[in-house]
């Protein structure tokens, strides 16, 4: 960004305000809105700039301008512009042989630097804007890539901090979120056989995780193993079959079963006693 510019990220809100009648329950939907809305653009800012979620959000709660040096802290841009009348400064020398070849790149054009103060006073619109390009590194790690087109070059904003090597041979340094320095082609002739080291790896985590047990099915075998195995398992397995039960329930002998044959026992009893054993 140019060194007199300004950016402002602030928290969304209802342009205008909200009009009408409103209860307890209306505002804390609109509410919620706003922090539905606010989580995206946090989450956007975090995954573009790779900065702190808390940082991010402590500047759109301030709800104020910033200037160059807090946008480069904040992860918005990778550097401010010094205006061509500046005096020269001290650069950092990066050890990169493709050093001489990137300042010559850095220089804009007169076409270049007509289209720049174009879009600043707003008369070009259709500045191109920068995509994400992801680049899949040897050992399978992606590494994403700021830029509008064409190839990766040093100063381009990428993620995650590391030092890469890309498929074409190339080695790719990125420091707090910037390529610092890329290598041409390294010459490792053990380069075809870490790849292939690495497809073989790939493939076995893919057996390994289609044949995964489940930690029950862990703790089943880790029981059975630690008691003897299956051997020791079928021992122990109970034969064990109940009889059929055969005893049948039968009532004593002069022993009612019913209410009217005790009934007829009592009276023959009684007139037992009362009238004698007559014959």
């Amino acid at each position: 960004m140019n060194e007199h510019a300004q950016l402002l990220i602030h928290s969304p809100y209802f342009p205008g305000g909200i009009s009408g009648d409103m209860n307890q329950a209306k505002l804390r939907q609109y509410a919620d809105a706003l922090d539905n809305e606010k989580n995206k653009m946090i989450d956007l800012y975090v995954e573009r700039t790779g900065k702190d979620r808390i940082a991010l959000e402590a500047q759109m709660n301030l709800d104020d301008w910033f200037g160059g040096d807090k946008a480069v802290e904040l992860g918005f841009v990778s550097h401010v512009i010094q205006p061509a009348s500046a005096v020269k400064k001290e650069v950092p020398i990066i050890n990169n042989k493709n050093q001489e070849n990137m300042k010559e790149k850095e220089k804009p054009s007169i076409a270049a630097a007509f289209r720049q103060l174009g879009v600043a006073l707003g008369v070009v619109n259709d500045e191109p804007q920068a995509v994400d390009m992801v680049i899949t590194t040897v050992t399978g790690v992606e590494l994403t890539v700021e830029r509008e087109e064409g190839d990766i070059q040093v100063g381009d904003q990428a993620s995650p901090d590391g030092e890469f090597v890309l498929e074409d041979g190339r080695q790719v340094t990125v420091e707090n979120g910037v390529i610092t320095e890329i290598k041409e082609e390294v010459t490792n002739p053990d380069m075809n056989a870490l790849q292939a080291e690495n497809e073989q790896l790939k493939a076995e985590i893919a057996t390994l995780k289609a044949g995964a047990k489940t930690e029950d099915d862990n703790k089943v075998l880790a029981a059975v193993a630690k008691i003897g195995g299956l051997e020791a398992l079928s021992k122990i397995q109970s034969t064990y079959t109940p009889a059929r039960r055969t005893e049948k329930f039968e009532p004593k002998k002069n022993e009612p079963v019913s209410m009217i044959e005790k009934k007829l026992a009592e009276a023959r009893e009684r007139n037992k006693n009362k009238y004698g054993n007559r014959k």
